[in-house]
C-alpha cells in the first residue's frame, strides 16, 4: 500500500500498490497456518489527503508494517480511532506512527483491544484524543486481550484516564510493555 498508489491496482508488488489500507485488508486472505502482511510505504495515509478510511478493524492472523516509524505515518484527522480491533488473534503492528485519532464512545483513540492478541513493535502513539470521561486515549485494552508492546513511544495523548496506555482491570491476562 502506498498513499500515492491507486485502488484499481492489484496490490500484490510495490510497483503496483493499493492507495488505501482497507483494500490491502479487504485483499488479504489469512488462517493460522497462513498469516498475511500488509506492507506500508512511508508517507501520510489519512482522510484528508488519500482518502483513507478510519477505524481499521482487524483481521486475524494480518501484520501491518510499515517502512519506518518517522516515515509511515497514520493520521485521524482527529476525526475517528485510527484501529478497532475486537475479537481477533494474532494481530502485529510495526514500524509506523498512530497520530490524531479521536474517540468519543469507548477511548482507545489511537488503538482500541477487545479480546484481542496484539503485538506492536516500533510504533509511536501520540497526540490521540479520548472524550471526556473515556479511557485510554492513546491505546484502550478491554476484555481478555493479550498486548506486547516493545520499541515504541506512547506519548501526548490526552483521557480522562489512562492517556497513554489504559488496561480494563477485569483484564487478567499477560499484558507486557518494555523498551
Amino acid at each position: 500500500v502506498d498513499p500515492t498508489g491507486s485502488n484499481d491496482n492489484n496490490g500484490t508488488s510495490p510497483v503496483s500498490p493499493f492507495k488505501n489500507i482497507t483494500y490491502g485488508l479487504l485483499s488479504v486472505i489469512t488462517n493460522s497456518t497462513n498469516p498475511g502482511t500488509i506492507h506500508l510505504a512511508d508517507g501520510t495515509y489519512s482522510p484528508s489527503t488519500n482518502d483513507n478510511y478510519f477505524p481499521l478493524g482487524g483481521k486475524q492472523y494480518v501484520s501491518i508494517v510499515g517502512t519506518s516509524k518517522e516515515g509511515t505515518i497514520l493520521n485521524g484527522d482527529s476525526l475517528s480511532s485510527i484501529f478497532y480491533f475486537e475479537d481477533n488473534e494474532d494481530i502485529t503492528i510495526s514500524d509506523l506512527t498512530v497520530t490524531k485519532g479521536y474517540e468519543s464512545n469507548n477511548g482507545g483513540a489511537g488503538i482500541y483491544v477487545k479480546n484481542t492478541n496484539l503485538f506492536l513493535d516500533s510504533i509511536t502513539v501520540s497526540y490521540n484524543v479520548a472524550d471526556e470521561n473515556r479511557y485510554g486515549s492513546g491505546i484502550r485494552v478491554d476484555d481478555d486481550s493479550e498486548i506486547n508492546i516493545q520499541n515504541s513511544i506512547i506519548s501526548h495523548n490526552y483521557g480522562a484516564q489512562g492517556g497513554g496506555v489504559y488496561i480494563d482491570d477485569t483484564n487478567y491476562n499477560n499484558n507486557i510493555i518494555k523498551n
